[in-house]
């Protein structure tokens, strides 16, 4: 999704807690700074071919130019701050460390920001996301687990089926 659109989302959220109650006006900052700023561990993406024709502002402010140009096939790399363990930690941490209950509201406009890339990379974009695609983008474990940091070196999970894990056991 284009940072944009993460803002409006995330505000807007942020906005209806406000409203309710919920939050308060820095509790609902936050949560849009969280909401906006996790892109920032894109920036491994800086080196990879067509990236600086990406945030050229005659490409960055044209919503569809931006996604055509983002839609590019490049790999996927770690990004460490979309990943379910990052944010667990945030909200681990902010109940058990007294004076950071803040970080609970970036968790959370993080958390809605990884919500709303699942949703959109799966009914959105069209880009299918099947569930092993959510968990090898998402989680920090699979990346520790096979000593890399691109999703694109993982395992092919379709090529998996019944007779070729018999064929690789041996039997």
């Amino acid at each position: 999704m284009h940072p944009l659109q993460h803002f409006v989302v995330t505000g807007i959220a942020a906005l209806a807690f406000y409203v309710i109650g919920v939050a308060n006006l820095n509790s609902a900052s936050l949560m849009i700074a969280g909401g906006v700023l996790i892109d920032i561990d894109h920036i491994v993406e800086f080196f990879r071919p067509g990236f600086w024709d990406l945030v050229k502002p005659s490409t960055f402010f044209n919503p569809s130019r931006f996604k055509r140009n983002a839609a590019l096939e490049h790999p996927y790399y770690l990004l460490i701050f979309h990943t379910f363990e990052f944010i667990t930690l945030l909200f681990v941490a902010s109940m058990l460390f007294t004076g950071y209950s803040f970080l609970a509201w970036i968790a959370f406009g993080m958390s809605i920001h990884v919500f709303t890339d699942i949703i959109y990379g799966k009914f959105v974009a069209r880009k299918g996301f099947p569930h092993q695609a959510v968990t090898k983008r998402f989680f920090l474990t699979l990346h520790l687990i096979n000593k890399s940091l691109r999703t694109d070196s993982f395992i092919n999970w379709k090529s998996l089926d019944r007779k070729g894990i018999e064929e690789r056991r041996g039997k």
